[in-house]
Formats: structure tokens, C-alpha cells, sequence
């Protein structure tokens, strides 16, 4: 919606009437993003619909196979979060964050004051 942020009732509203329908993940602009404009609101939203529901479903999987660990998984601002609280759109660059943490922790704990460090992707 186009004010979803500054007038979140009518997003609420469909987002209501998708669940009602059967939709098992629901992405709501003003929730997944609310300070972007219009078209990279969107595009957020859009890319976390998508990755939310697979995400999640590995994770739930992950956890099952790990029983009673905590498990946490790295953002894209580098940072940890609960499996639980985890949202697609924050898994787009967790990759290049987690290579930069990682480089970060081991120069660390090497004594080390500088670093560089290659991120291949893939």
C-alpha cells in the first residue's frame, strides 16, 4: 500500500483476509519496512515474502536435527538473532556479513590489528 507506513489499517485489513484465506506467511509492507519509499518498501517486502517461508521451513529442520540448542542465525547487518525472530529479508547479504564478523573474531583472537579479508560468494 502506498501509506501503508503512515496508515497501516488497510495493509492489516488484507493481511487478515490473506490468513483467513489460507496463506501461511503474509508479508505486510509497513511491518517489514516501514521507513523506505514506495518501490524499495516493495521490493523489501516482496524479497521476504519469498524468503521468509523457505527460510523458516530450513531452520525448522536445522532445529529438529539439533535438539535443545539455542540456535542463532546471522543477519545481514552482521549481527545474531533468534531462530524464531528471523525474517527473510535479513538473510540477503548475511553471507559477505558473516565473512566479515568471522575475519573480524579471528584477527581478534590472533592479536591481530589488521586484517583483510576475501569473500568469493558462491
Amino acid at each position: 500500500m502506498l501509506h501503508g507506513p503512515r496508515a497501516p489499517e488497510l495493509e492489516r485489513e488484507l493481511g487478515a483476509l490473506a490468513r483467513a484465506a489460507g496463506a501461511e506467511h503474509v508479508s505486510l509492507s509497513h511491518e517489514v519496512d516501514a521507513e523506505q519509499g514506495l518501490l524499495a518498501r516493495a521490493d523489501t517486502t516482496v524479497a521476504d515474502a519469498y524468503l521468509t517461508p523457505l527460510l523458516s521451513a530450513y531452520v525448522g529442520r536445522l532445529e529438529d536435527a539439533l535438539p535443545g540448542s539455542a540456535l542463532s542465525i546471522m543477519q545481514s547487518s552482521g549481527s545474531l538473532t533468534d531462530a524464531h525472530t528471523f525474517r527473510g529479508r535479513n538473510a540477503v547479504l548475511s553471507g559477505p556479513a558473516g565473512g566479515v564478523v568471522a575475519l573480524g573474531w579471528i584477527a581478534a583472537r590472533h592479536g591481530v590489528d589488521r586484517a583483510i579479508g576475501f569473500d568469493m560468494g558462491g
